[in-house]
């Protein structure tokens, strides 16, 4: 059975999704919305897709559809991911879940109501790298883990975030979840736990400054000597990044304890010459560290792989993984396979959009704590929990 998806937002990131939808050979796209039509045009002509544009409503009122996928403005997610549940709808939304968590709660209590399916998009845990990561953890080889080490350089973090609504907080909250909800996630998913509780430290060091608000990058005349200017004409992310209303963070720190114990530090900076993660997950009798091909810098760390260490032996155990797929080294569309065929067969994993709550809950309170004076913050208890029988 062919699917019949629908698509609110096909941007970037809707229209790569899109993508993958056809890829699967278990679906295909049949309608779009996007409020910036010619742009989504042109990122579906680049992928050769041939969609048809529809009225918001028109994709609501569908009841053909088989699921549609939400990839509009973060902001946006809990509209759009509600208005679809309503409505009959089965929806992959996007990370983060949304931007506040109360917007995150809400969700969930219309996915209880209406009793239709909500996933959200965290596609790091179909790569198979975390994954395998994941199995070392359950499996005991590194003994009990009690530390979780994290490092994210951003050096895209002009291009990505701070040329466009991501870097202001009425729009996006904080990097920590647009950018971050994916490390939170991979730290709860290796480790089988959810934050207790953090606290968080950051600034912004780099972005924003006195330049005009309504300044673009093409009209600016420090076009041809700006460090952050974006000269690709195709590229609708023009915004200054040193504009005056920039206020989200690039350079922050949480401190995390997990509900087991594990103790667990997360690093984020936008303005690194190299971009690319790496975790460190340290048990009583060993560790595993992971790295990922640095974007940007050539050379140095080129592949992707686990390396794991054990204590009382000079041995060296090295996994390595395939990183030339395209989406994420494969994970996009192992995710998106992975929700086509849960829609197929009526399966639905319950713990995901728990999972994006809780990653949303710690990226909103470390905002809140670096920005208050540092204080601990507790999580919230999840509310329509379906361990509590939801």
């Amino acid at each position: 059975m062919m699917l019949k998806i629908g698509l609110l937002g096909a941007g970037w990131r809707g229209a790569w999704l899109a993508h993958e939808v056809e890829k699967s050979g278990l679906g295909r796209v049949v309608a779009a919305h996007d409020t910036n039509r010619p742009f989504a045009e042109t990122m579906l002509k680049r992928l050769d897709l041939k969609i048809p544009f529809v009225e918001r409503e028109s994709i609501l009122n569908d009841a053909s559809l088989d699921g549609v996928i939400v990839a509009t403005p973060d902001d946006c997610h809990r509209h759009d991911a509600c208005d679809l549940l309503r409505s009959g709808r089965p929806v992959l939304s996007e990370k983060p879940m949304a931007i506040h968590i109360e917007d995150c709660d809400a969700m969930l209590k219309v996915q209880h109501e209406t009793g239709q399916s909500l996933q959200i998009g965290f596609n790091l845990r179909f790569h198979p790298l975390y994954q395998k990561m994941r199995e070392i953890a359950a499996s005991g080889k590194l003994g009990k883990i009690t530390t979780v080490w994290v490092r994210h350089f951003v050096g895209l973090g002009g291009d990505f975030y701070f040329h466009d609504w991501h870097s202001v907080r009425d729009k996006s909250t904080s990097l920590l979840l647009q950018k971050a909800t994916h490390d939170f996630d991979v730290i709860h998913f290796v480790t089988g736990a959810y934050t207790r509780r953090l606290v968080a430290l950051g600034n912004r060091a780099y972005y924003g400054g006195d330049r005009d608000n309504e300044l673009t990058c093409p009209a600016c005349p420090d076009l041809h000597t700006c460090p952050e200017a974006n000269r690709n004409p195709d590229n609708p992310r023009n915004e200054c990044a040193f504009r005056k209303e920039i206020d989200v963070e690039d350079n922050e720190m949480v401190l995390l304890e997990l509900e087991n114990g594990i103790l667990a530090n997360y690093s984020q900076c936008h303005f690194t010459p190299d971009y690319h993660r790496n975790y460190v997950f340290i048990g009583t009798k060993g560790r595993m560290e992971s790295f990922e091909p640095m974007r940007r810098v050539k050379g140095w760390q080129d592949d992707c792989r686990i390396e794991i260490l054990y204590r009382n032996s000079t041995e060296r155990e090295t996994i390595r993984f395939d990183s030339e797929s395209p989406g994420h080294g494969g994970a996009d569309i192992r995710m998106i396979e992975n929700w086509l065929a849960a829609l197929r067969d009526g399966v639905f994993d319950r713990e995901n959009p728990i999972a994006g709550r809780q990653s949303v809950a710690v990226g909103c309170l470390a905002a809140e704590s670096l920005r208050n004076g540092n204080p601990w913050m507790s999580l919230p208890p999840v509310l329509y929990d379906h361990k509590k029988g939801m």
